[in-house]
């Protein structure tokens, strides 16, 4: 394991802290990154994170891409070992840090279930998808563009009614939010452009998707992509 460190120009206490562990582990006992530590904490060994769940295992082999994902340890892990607390439940109150937990267990269904549509394993996506919709539901944890991903993941394993559903969803909830955006001016409306903008990247993504699968989807949402660019841009 080769650890280089070249692109740094200093290392803190907690960075020396780490390459000791690791110097004197001796890969006797596992040693994780949570998925969410910045990467600016990775000490460059971003290539050496087997991701299991929702944490970065480092693994003494290196990967051609930046994180594999072990899908086996992490199918188990998020579909028979993870509790989600009834999020699922509306009379449950999610404030905005809990919100945040839960988009990003669904960020790592996701990456669950791309990295088992590239296996071609069809049965286990599917199963993964439709207990990440039953467990963190839109009615309660809101879709956002991350979303967009099982839209194609549903027609990559030919589940074309429940992308259509989903990418529908995902079009009209950022048909309404542009919408309402379009009212603010002046420092408002400044404030308001990451917004705007992952709306719109919403529809694109949807349209760019669609098109691969599904034409009348594809019609549908790049007609609305071209509407709301043209709006922003008067």
């Amino acid at each position: 394991m080769i650890i280089d460190l070249s692109s740094r120009n200093y290392l803190t206490k907690s960075d020396v802290m780490v390459l000791e562990m690791i110097a004197n582990n001796n890969w006797e006992r596992p040693m994780y990154y949570a998925v969410t530590v910045g990467s600016d904490m990775y000490l460059g060994m971003k290539k050496y994170f087997q991701l299991e769940g929702l944490t970065y295992r480092i693994v003494p082999f290196k990967e051609t891409t930046d994180v594999t994902v072990n899908t086996d340890l992490m199918y188990d892990n998020m579909m028979n070992k993870f509790r989600f607390g009834n999020i699922e439940d509306p009379k449950v109150y999610l404030d905005e840090n809990i919100l945040r937990m839960c988009n990003a267990q669904r960020q790592m269904f996701g990456r669950l279930i791309d990295a088992l549509v590239e296996e071609k394993d069809s049965a286990r996506a599917a199963n993964a998808l439709a207990y990440s919709m039953e467990h963190i539901p839109g009615n309660t944890v809101p879709h956002s563009y991350s979303s967009v991903g099982f839209v194609e993941n549903y027609y990559a394993i030919n589940m074309d009614d429940q992308a259509r559903e989903l990418g529908n969803k995902l079009a009209d909830d950022a048909e309404k939010n542009l919408l309402w955006l379009s009212q603010f001016r002046g420092s408002q409306y400044s404030s308001a452009m990451q917004d705007i903008a992952v709306n719109l990247a919403t529809l694109q993504q949807l349209a760019l998707t669609a098109r691969e699968y599904d034409e009348e989807s594809f019609e549908k949402y790049y007609t609305m992509f071209m509407t709301y660019s043209k709006m922003y841009r008067n």
